[in-house]
């Protein structure tokens, strides 16, 4: 999915309650994020356990997200951030392919190291 436009940056993320219930999520982008941007934000968030239920739309630059149950709003954010860091990853294109050598104790990826970039893609997301 390369774009000649680079993906959007957030500027703001607020959390609604809504009178049924729910919980809604605006994101405020710099700009109007391509097509394909949006298309692959919605495939992540379909594919998401727990986020069946979430619909996404954009109108120019502000993102919603509706259909969140009840649950605590900075969650409800940081979720969010990590789905909007995740579509920002998407954008990037692949990565070229490394040669392959041995691998080293230091080299080996672990679970943390995963988590750790994951939190680290959702703290860039979350800039304001």
């Amino acid at each position: 999915m390369a774009s000649s436009n680079p993906a959007p940056e957030v500027v703001r993320i607020e959390v609604m309650d809504l009178d049924a219930g729910e919980v809604a999520v605006v994101a405020q982008l710099d700009q109007q994020p391509p097509t394909e941007w949006v298309e692959g934000l919605c495939r992540i968030v379909d594919s998401t356990p727990g986020m069946e239920e979430v619909a996404v739309r954009l109108d120019g630059y502000w993102l919603f997200f509706v259909g969140f149950g009840a649950g605590s709003g900075s969650a409800i954010h940081h979720r969010v951030a990590q789905l909007i860091a995740s579509a920002r990853d998407l954008g990037r294109g692949p990565r070229p392919a490394k040669k392959p050598r041995a691998a080293s104790k230091k080299e080996t990826s672990t679970p943390i190291a995963d988590q750790r970039y994951t939190e680290g893609a959702a703290i860039h997301a979350l800039q304001v």
